[in-house]
């Protein structure tokens, strides 16, 4: 049993240089903005009298506005944000490919996990397997997403990936089955068929990050899930398959 080794045109997509706040910021915007169905138009769009620094701070666990501000405007100077002044002002916002709009109390979570979980990475991984599920390109395994994502085929990086499809599936935004299989050289492996994925759910957030500071728990939750993988290790190194 093998799985498909093509890799669809809008996995790759674009990289972007933006700071763990700017990405935090850029895809809470996305969560309230609206899209122009008559046009279908190809972006989404905001209010500007609904972009206030001070209540996005709050929401965003910020304990003041100027990180926000600042990373507001970084966004500006590119060409994902873009303010178009009128008799109601608005903020033009792109979403390149692969990325989805997803629940911001979903992004809070990638971002809080961001110490120990690249943010763009959470983002990147959870919107191709979205992305998939859309496309009914259901079945995947840790190699096939590294080859989405242009990264080596490393085993930490590996093991983020397998860490956060448990921490998403604990979650409650990733239902998913793990398929043991034996590949075309005779190893055992792990495969992983996608049963359904929620990127707009809303999650309990104080459920992850009650007790301790961010930072420490997602250490700890991560520490825990390292050691799992660690016994597990050889059976998620599937081969390329060409």
């Amino acid at each position: 049993m093998s799985i498909s080794r093509k890799v669809p045109a809008w996995a790759v997509g674009e990289n972007y240089e933006l700071t763990k706040t700017q990405w935090l910021l850029l895809f809470h915007l996305l969560s309230i903005s609206k899209w122009n169905n008559e046009e279908k138009e190809k972006h989404y769009f905001v209010y500007a009298k609904n972009v206030k620094y001070t209540e996005i701070a709050r929401e965003l666990n910020f304990s003041t506005y100027l990180p926000i501000k600042k990373a507001m405007d970084g966004l500006l100077q590119t060409d994902l944000v873009e303010y178009c002044s009128g008799v109601r002002p608005f903020y033009k916002i792109e979403i390149p490919f692969p990325y989805i709009v997803m629940n911001t109390s979903i992004v809070k979570a990638f971002y809080n996990f961001s110490s120990v979980i690249n943010i763009v990475t959470s983002l990147r991984a959870f919107s191709i397997l979205a992305q998939m599920y859309k496309y009914d390109e259901k079945e995947f395994s840790l190699s096939l997403i590294c080859k989405m994502m242009n990264l080596q085929r490393k085993k930490t990086t590996m093991e983020e990936l397998w860490i956060m499809l448990n921490i998403w599936k604990e979650m409650g935004i990733i239902e998913y089955e793990e398929i043991n299989y034996t590949n075309r050289l005779g190893k055992k492996c792990i495969k992983y068929m996608i049963k359904n994925i929620y990127p707009k759910k809303e999650i309990d957030i104080e459920k992850y990050f009650n007790e301790d500071s961010q930072e420490d728990k997602s250490a700890k939750i991560y520490e825990k899930l390292k050691d799992d993988f660690e016994k597990d290790f050889g059976i998620h190194r599937v081969n390329w398959e060409e």
